[in-house]
C-alpha cells in the first residue's frame, strides 16, 4: 500500500521533479477511497449536527413537535366564526322557526360564503419558512443545499469550516 502512495509530479512552472511529503495526488485511483475513509465524519456532522442546528432553528419559527407549521391564524378565526353561526342557526331553528325564517336564511349564506372562502385559504401559515438541508456526496466531492436565509447559511458555513479544521485536520484555504 506504501508503494502506491509514493509517487511524485512535474511542476510545469519551473519544470521539476517534486515529491511531495503529504497528501495523495487528486485523481490518483486511491483518492476516492481515503476520501471516503476520512469523510465519514462529515457526513454524520452533517446528518447529525448541522441537521439539528436546522431543527432548532425551525422550531423557533413555532413549527409543531412533528415539524409542520402552525395553522394559519386567519382560518382559524374563520372557522371559529363559521361554528359560531352554526350554534346560532340550531338555537333559531329550536325557537320560532317561522318568525325567524329570513334571519335565518341569511346567516346560512353567510356560512356557505365563510365555508367558500375558507376553503381557497393555505391551512398552514405561508409566511413561515421551513429550512431544508440536502446533503449529497459522491466519492470525494459533496455538496450541501439549502434553503436557509444568509446568515444562517453563514453560521453554517462556519460550523463545516470549523469542523473540517479542528476535527479532521483538513487545510482550510
Amino acid at each position: 500500500m506504501k508503494s502506491r502512495l509514493n509517487y511524485d509530479y512535474v511542476d510545469i512552472t519551473n519544470k521539476k521533479r517534486i515529491k511531495p511529503t503529504t497528501g495523495i495526488p487528486q485523481g490518483g485511483i486511491d483518492s476516492p477511497y481515503l476520501f471516503n475513509i476520512l469523510f465519514h465524519e462529515l457526513d454524520k456532522f452533517v446528518t447529525e449536527d448541522l441537521q439539528s442546528y436546522l431543527n432548532n432553528s425551525n422550531s423557533k419559527v413555532g413549527l409543531s413537535p412533528n415539524g409542520r407549521r402552525p395553522v394559519n391564524k386567519t382560518r382559524i378565526n374563520i372557522r371559529d366564526k363559521i361554528l359560531r353561526l352554526e350554534k346560532k342557526v340550531s338555537e333559531l331553528k329550536t325557537k320560532n322557526f317561522e318568525l325567524k325564517k329570513s334571519e335565518i336564511f341569511n346567516i346560512e349564506n353567510d356560512i356557505k360564503l365563510r365555508k367558500r372562502e375558507i376553503i381557497k385559504m393555505p391551512y398552514y401559515d405561508e409566511k413561515i419558512k421551513i429550512y431544508h438541508l440536502f446533503y449529497v456526496r459522491y466519492a470525494d466531492d459533496w455538496i450541501l443545499l439549502t434553503n436557509a436565509d444568509l446568515p444562517t447559511i453563514e453560521k453554517m458555513k462556519a460550523r463545516i469550516k470549523n469542523f473540517l479544521s479542528n476535527t479532521l485536520g483538513a487545510p482550510i484555504i
